[in-house]
């Protein structure tokens, strides 16, 4: 928070939810403008980040080390590895980290299994905003902004091989006709058939994946889709409120925030509790607060609980006035039935 001075990435002991004790700061390059590229990988012990903010920043690459105590991480590398900055993906093992800028069309893979010393393994020429990697390394699934906006399936089973030089195949490309601004793309599996959790940001203007406000003839939200062919990814059901319909967008024409530049009622970050037969996707849309929705029959998702936060004063009301401000990516306790947002 730029204006209480506290810039950095916040680490808090959340054993009592109630009552969260900080526990951390940390303040090296990446995590004082970490943007969207913040991960953690629980099976590697790993925490990392890119140095990034809204078009492209410098790639420098802070790993952390929080196999012994997550409530304070141990840096173990800070290197401008990264190429630039924006987002990112890890690998579930937490061997290999991505840093993806879509402004620049880069795509970097960094061999991290060792986070004291990472080294390169790959640069491409993909417009990646989020990525996530399949459970055995081999996939990539990349929400790309380029022309045409939308999904990447990509085959990265040269880099989780370690080949020297390492090639990167194209295996499917897909759009669909509301697509804005493609956010993250998450595989889960459902009774053994393998879908993408696909989640769009902001809107769209007649121009392309512009970001204006509820007002773009586009609002992206979020969509499953079936891959079961990967090379024929299809779209089979989406995942929108009625406020994200063209044909509402009148009425709510004056809301406080609907007109907003960076997302009024849109989408943001859609999340699930488990990669493996998930029930539900918990997606953070902007002004819209917190949705859950029901996918256990994932070609007809079902909205079932919602929450906003009680509007508190604050300091910045413009571009954005005081509503509960839904942005990140949602996380899950399941043992304890809670989700985390902010």
């Amino acid at each position: 928070n730029i204006l209480d001075m506290e810039l950095g990435v916040n680490v808090f002991d959340m054993s009592d939810p109630t009552r969260p004790v900080r526990t951390a700061r940390l303040v090296t390059p990446a995590m004082l403008s970490p943007h969207e590229s913040l991960v953690v990988s629980q099976e590697g012990g790993v925490l990392a980040a890119v140095l990034g903010n809204p078009a492209f920043g410098p790639g420098i690459v802070d790993i952390y080390d929080v196999s012994e105590d997550c409530r304070n991480p141990v840096l173990k590398s800070s290197t401008p590895l990264g190429l630039f900055g924006h987002e990112s993906g890890i690998s579930p093992d937490g061997k290999t980290f991505f840093s993806g800028s879509p402004s620049t069309s880069t795509l970097v893979a960094l061999d991290i299994s060792n986070p004291s010393l990472p080294r390169p393994l790959w640069a491409g020429q993909y417009s990646s905003h989020g990525l996530s990697i399949s459970p055995d390394g081999n996939r990539a699934y990349v929400a790309s902004i380029g022309d045409p906006a939308g999904m990447l399936i990509l085959d990265i089973s040269e880099i989780q091989a370690r080949k020297a030089n390492p090639q990167v195949r194209e295996v499917s490309r897909l759009t669909w006709d509301t697509v804005t601004i493609p956010q993250n793309a998450i595989p889960f599996t459902r009774n053994g058939k393998q879908y993408v959790m696909e989640v769009d940001e902001y809107s769209g203007g007649n121009g392309g994946p512009i970001p204006v406000g509820i007002h773009g003839p586009n609002v992206g939200a979020a969509r499953i889709i079936d891959i079961s062919d990967e090379t024929k990814p299809k779209v089979i059901s989406n995942l929108r409120l009625d406020v994200h319909n063209i044909a509402n967008r009148e009425e709510i024409a004056s809301d406080p925030g609907a007109q907003n530049p960076t997302g009024g009622y849109a989408g943001h970050y859609c999340n699930i509790p488990t990669r493996v037969n998930p029930t539900i996707v918990a997606c953070s849309m902007i002004l819209s607060g917190l949705r859950i929705f029901d996918i256990r029959d994932p070609a007809n998702p079902v909205e079932v609980a919602y929450f906003n936060a009680p509007v508190k004063p604050r300091v910045l009301t413009l571009p954005a006035p005081a509503s509960n401000w839904a942005m990140s990516s949602p996380a899950f306790v399941p043992e304890r039935k809670e989700i985390w947002y902010t």
